[in-house]
């Protein structure tokens, strides 16, 4: 299912309106008296304007959700088109955004995605400055136009850490920061789902449970219950290049937290390093050499 987070909806309207013009002369014929021609073109900039909901800035949980309408661009996946009629959103969290033409780095802080409603997971608690840009298929920032917004996180909240990186066939290490809520085992959890504790689940590759459906599944090898802060995941089940890792927060009967408490983080698993390659020549009568690999 596509990832839908229901979690005090943050809805943002945001209008950029931004005309560029550009006037050029050309002057013609080989007349004493040439004559000038000018011509005038305008492009409008891309703009975005959403909702007609009212704007929310305190949320509970640790998801804010950002819908929006986006008029002249098509919002796309990143596919390394730089003609600028094609792009996705970038949030920068209590961040400044970079430059208009500047690449924006996949950096922690720094969301990219072409999901609309945005989901911003794992906020930690307290107040956070949100701006919003646009960038193209190389990530790089379309425009001046950006919104700001402000908003208030209320908590709990769970925040997902992991490199960047892991060789093939290595095992991945994730760690949880939990604010708000104790974790215990869920055969150990007395406190009739009143949010004070909970557990992990670490869904790999596969998107978190919504709120309101049926538990977490039990018995599913790319969904891990645990108490503990960091989380080994095997290498098995990784997949070559990216990776998407979510930890959801679940009372003791392993249904989601409510408002839902998630994060994810994005890892790509490289090749593995090749063996090191020894040449050795041998002369022939000849004087000609010839090559023996040795891997």
């Amino acid at each position: 299912m596509k990832r839908a987070i229901i979690l005090g909806a943050l809805c943002v309207t945001v209008i950029f309106t931004s005309t560029a013009c550009s006037k050029s002369t050309q002057t013609s014929g080989s007349s004493a008296s040439p004559t000038a021609s000018a011509s005038a073109s305008t492009t409008a900039s891309p703009t975005l304007q959403l909702s007609s909901a009212p704007t929310a800035t305190v949320v509970s949980g640790d998801t804010a959700t950002i819908a929006l309408v986006v008029s002249g661009i098509k919002i796309v996946a990143p596919d390394g088109d730089t003609s600028g009629k094609t792009g996705h959103f970038h949030v920068f969290i209590d961040k400044d955004p970079v430059p208009a033409g500047t690449v924006i780095p996949k950096t922690p802080g720094i969301v990219h995605t072409p999901d609309n409603p945005i989901h911003l997971t794992g906020l930690t608690d307290g107040d956070h400055k949100l701006v919003i840009v646009l960038g193209d298929g190389v990530h790089r920032r379309i425009g001046d136009s950006q919104v700001t917004q402000s908003i208030k996180i209320t908590g709990p909240t769970v925040h997902l850490t992991a490199p960047a990186t892991v060789a093939a066939g290595q095992t991945l290490t994730v760690t949880a920061t939990v604010e708000g809520v104790k974790l215990v085992k869920a055969a150990d959890d007395t406190s009739h789902k009143d949010g004070s504790t909970g557990h992990l689940h670490i869904f790999v590759n596969k998107d978190p449970v919504t709120p309101g459906g049926a538990p977490i599944p039990s018995g599913d090898p790319a969904i891990l219950h645990t108490a503990a802060t960091t989380t080994e995941i095997p290498a098995a089940l990784l997949k070559a290049g990216e990776n998407t890792i979510w930890v959801e927060l679940g009372y003791a009967d392993h249904t989601p937290f409510n408002p839902e408490i998630v994060d994810k983080v994005v890892v790509t698993v490289t090749p593995p390093a090749s063996a090191p390659v020894t040449a050795t020549a041998t002369a022939t009568s000849t004087a000609t050499a010839t090559s023996t690999a040795t891997p």
